[in-house]
């Protein structure tokens, strides 16, 4: 599935298998993909700000260059995902799996300790 460029704020595809989708430069500010496949998505520069990415599987997808402040990734796998120059401020990655993350450096914490879990 491709969808460059298209505006989607607040679509909710939880549950999905949306692997290999192409989202680059699209908008899906607040879109629910908890629960989704998107092992090898496309979504560098995509602005997903406030998305909800919870206990979903991320491996291997590009977010190089992504809006993904204020973003759930708690229990999600990113494995090999590609987290380099994407806006991370207020993302949550609670329980989330970081094998070979590629990033610009360390995540954001949360207060609250090494889980990530705000306050």
């Amino acid at each position: 599935f491709s969808a460059d460029g298209i505006w989607q704020d607040g679509f909710d595809l939880e549950g999905s298998d949306l692997e290999g989708l192409r989202i680059p430069f699209g908008r899906w500010r607040g879109a629910n993909f908890s629960n989704t496949v998107l092992r090898n998505a496309d979504c560098h520069g995509a602005d997903l700000a406030q998305a909800d990415f919870s206990s979903s599987d991320l491996t291997a997808a590009d977010f190089r260059g992504a809006d993904l402040r204020g973003a759930n990734f708690s229990g999600a796998d990113l494995t090999q995902a590609d987290l380099r120059g994407a806006l991370l401020d207020g993302a949550r990655f609670h329980g989330a799996v970081l094998s070979r993350t590629l990033t610009d450096g360390p995540l954001p914490v949360q207060e609250g300790g090494p889980s990530g879990e705000g306050e």
